[in-house]
């Protein structure tokens, strides 16, 4: 009797086999991860999501901003966005290791970054909180001049979001510059609004485009005095420009929200390419700190109090 055939595919099944004992054997060996040039897989025609904020930080209001640990970052001046340059970086990043692969080599935005570039706090309470409640009861406490009308209340959220103040409207409660001899009760609203502008457009922007989530109004429920919570905004801005840079190396949808002008920033003090020139005549790109990295803000010195702009 002729011996039974062999089933088809049988060879190939003992070759997938011998495969893969040999890519296990392989797999313990390091490797560096493929450029993303050739492995990229999201859109290059991404967009990043960009804000302009416009409600001014006043001397009024300084020691405010100060207790909440936003005052380096709240007294920047506009810088525009570089969109070739941001969507150029996002093809090196690699979620796998949250890193730039750089044909040079390895690197990455750090908390040091934060701290020297957006002038923002390391350390303290983490930027957290619970994500329901009432929001409208809170706004009206918090941000909304004594006497107002239900309506305004109404009309500061925006249609089809739950809870997002509109940035319109938040500027219209800032529209009186703040001044010493304003009521304590306006520079508070003042405070809160300019802060929450700053979320909503440059640390924590989100998809809404014009407007900010109400539930940050829980992390400036007191903005002077020794009740003052002081959050670590360094690591949340930090990880929030991780999670974009994800999205944008991975999904890359059209418009993708996040703390952008801190990678720009990033980029200008590690690499000659793509910086500008400076106004200011000073060299030290490549070692920012408060003092160097003049065109990004003022000089704060120990004693916390303000010195004139660089001339």
């Amino acid at each position: 009797m002729p011996p039974r055939p062999a089933p088809q595919g049988h060879g190939r099944q003992r070759r997938r086999r011998t495969t893969s004992r040999s890519n296990a054997s392989e797999a313990s060996e390091p490797k560096l991860l493929p450029l993303p040039r050739e492995q990229f897989r999201g859109n290059e025609k991404w967009t990043p999501s960009i804000h302009r904020p416009q409600i001014k930080a006043k001397p009024a209001i300084y020691d405010r901003l100060s207790a909440l640990g936003l005052i380096h970052f709240a007294r920047m001046g506009h810088v525009p966005l570089d969109r070739s340059l941001l969507q150029g970086l996002a093809m090196f990043w690699r979620p796998e290791t949250h890193s730039f692969h750089f044909p040079i080599g390895e690197m990455t935005v750090t908390l040091e970054d934060v701290a020297f570039l957006f002038g923002l706090p390391t350390t303290g309470a983490p930027v957290t909180g619970r994500s329901d409640g009432e929001w409208q009861t809170k706004t009206a406490e918090l941000l909304m001049p004594p006497n107002f009308e239900n309506q305004d209340l109404e009309d500061m959220f925006r249609k089809g979001y739950v809870y997002h103040i509109k940035l319109v409207n938040l500027r219209t409660l800032c529209s009186h510059e703040p001044h010493e001899d304003s009521p304590e009760e306006y520079l508070d609203r003042y405070t809160r609004a300019l802060a929450l502008e700053l979320f909503g457009c440059v640390m924590f922007p989100d998809n809404s485009s014009n407007a900010v989530p109400a539930i940050y109004l829980s992390l400036l429920q007191h903005v002077r005095g020794s009740d003052v919570v002081k959050y670590n905004w360094g690591a949340a801005v930090l990880a929030c420009l991780y999670r974009a840079l994800d999205t944008a190396s991975v999904h890359g949808p059209s418009r993708i929200p996040g703390p952008w002008l801190l990678l720009q920033l990033w980029s200008w003090t590690r690499f000659l390419a793509c910086r500008p020139k400076a106004l200011e005549d000073f060299t030290n790109w490549g070692q920012p700190t408060i003092e160097t990295c003049v065109p990004f803000g003022r000089k704060w010195t120990v004693n916390k109090t303000f010195d004139a702009p660089h001339k």
